[in-house]
């Protein structure tokens, strides 16, 4: 873990319930000067991070080029729970791949996200939703040698 985040955040890490992600899987497409290319695997992250003094939100984009993976950007948006504002700090990358968060945070709000969302009934816990699950997956597995 980044030293500044531990120190901010407060030992130990753990990450919280909160996670968005988007992949390409990388093939032919066009760049932005409209030329076909290729087109690298990518994947764009948004967790939430949880400390023994607060919570944060970390957003992460990596390419996959040469068969090595490049962090373009990981960032930490650190949220103070006395004055409830937030404090941006990168890890790695440049200001330049901010707009990653802007993209990942736009896409939970989609309506496709909302409508995701209300599949859950809203009177059900966590815990009861774990149950189902495992209800499911049981259910699934039986008769299974």
């Amino acid at each position: 873990a980044d030293p500044l985040a531990v120190e901010r955040l407060g030992p130990p890490l753990k990450s919280g319930n909160l996670r968005a992600y988007t992949l390409r899987r990388g093939g032919i497409g066009f760049n932005e000067h409209r030329n076909v290319t290729w087109l690298a695997p990518r994947v764009q992250m948004l967790f939430s991070i949880e400390g023994d003094k607060t919570e944060a939100m970390a957003t992460v984009e990596a390419e996959k080029r040469a068969g090595q993976i490049n962090f373009n950007i990981i960032s930490v948006d650190v949220l103070h729970p006395r004055t409830k504002k937030t404090e941006l700090f990168i890890v790695e990358g440049t200001k330049e791949k901010l707009h990653v968060r802007g993209q990942l945070r736009g896409f939970l709000q989609t309506e496709r996200v909302k409508y995701m969302d209300q599949t859950i009934p809203a009177s059900l816990t966590e815990a009861e939703l774990e149950m189902e699950d495992a209800e499911e997956d049981i259910a699934a597995n039986s008769g299974k040698a």
